[in-house]
């Protein structure tokens, strides 16, 4: 999805025009970016945490040419999302991959009991 489909599908559902939503879009985004440059955190709950994390200095290889290249320490953005939000997009996509196979994906709706499915009928 691009910044462009997100605003127009958000305008869509909150009643606000493209350009309002652009504009707020725009103002989160600069927030989160000088917070990031001024080596600040930004949580988001239920979401996750934009943060800046310090990458070790390495020895890397240009994959065109095969050649060594020494890489200094340097600082980089980072998202780290929250386990909830985690969870919920892995369990999408493995019942989206299941079902492309052809599968039945797995229901968490479904009771331990019929989980367990024993298939003896009830005792009177």
């Amino acid at each position: 999805m691009t910044k462009t489909e997100l605003v127009k599908i958000l305008a869509e559902q909150i009643g606000l025009t493209v350009e309002e939503v652009e504009r707020v879009i725009d103002g989160a985004l600069a927030i989160i970016m000088d917070s990031l440059k001024k080596g600040d955190y930004v949580q988001i709950r239920g979401f996750g945490t934009f943060r800046v994390v310090k990458r070790k200095a390495r020895i890397a290889r240009n994959p065109k040419k095969g050649e060594i290249v020494p890489l200094d320490d340097r600082y980089v953005p980072d998202f780290k999302p929250t386990r909830e939000f985690k969870q919920m997009v892995i369990e999408s996509l493995r019942d989206r991959i299941l079902e492309e196979k052809g599968l039945k994906p797995q229901s968490s709706d479904i009771s331990a009991e019929e989980q367990q499915g024993s298939g003896e009928g009830e005792t009177l």
